[in-house]
């Protein structure tokens, strides 16, 4: 989750601390499954941008780093 005074930039780089973790202990996810896990973690003020995103299924088409650079 998005720790408070945390920038987009620190909480991406949490993010994939976390994912280089799972994938050292060969964890598998699918790239949308990580998108969403991260949109999740945003906090409420990005809640206007992401519905529209949704809307046009931008997610579904999405990897996290594409997202990431949508941000």
């Amino acid at each position: 989750m998005f720790m408070e005074n945390e920038s987009l930039g620190d909480m991406s780089t949490r993010f994939y601390h976390l994912l280089s973790d799972m994938f050292s202990y060969t964890m598998t996810v699918t790239p949308q499954e990580i998108t969403v896990k991260f949109v999740d973690a945003l906090p409420l003020m990005w809640s206007g941008f992401l519905e529209i995103l949704k809307f046009n299924d931008v997610l579904d088409n999405t990897n996290i780093y594409e997202f990431i650079q949508m941000l």
